[in-house]
C-alpha cells in the first residue's frame, strides 16, 4: 500500500516514530513529503497517477477552539 505524510516542523516526534515504524512493518511504501499540502498534493497526483486518496484525522482535538465542536464527525465510506 502506497502511503504518504506531510512532515511539519512542529510535528510530536512520537508521531513520526509511529508511521515510521509501521511503515517498516508493514510495507507502506511511505513517502514523507515537505511543504504546503495543496501543492504537495497536486505533486504527487501529477507524478504518480494516482486515481484516489484516502484521508484521516483525529476524532477531537486536543483543544477545542472557543465555539467550535469538540468533537469531529467520522465520515462514512458508502463504495
Amino acid at each position: 500500500m502506497r502511503t504518504f505524510i506531510f512532515e511539519q516542523r512542529n510535528d510530536f516526534p512520537e508521531i513520526l516514530a509511529f508511521v515510521r515504524d509501521m511503515d517498516a512493518r508493514y510495507g507502506l511504501r511511505l513517502e514523507e513529503l515537505q511543504g504546503d499540502f495543496r501543492a504537495g498534493l497536486a505533486s504527487l497526483i501529477g507524478r504518480s497517477g494516482i486515481k484516489a486518496i484516502v484521508l484521516g484525522t483525529r476524532r477531537r482535538r486536543p483543544r477545542p477552539r472557543p465555539g467550535r465542536a469538540r468533537a469531529l464527525q467520522h465520515a462514512c465510506l458508502h463504495l
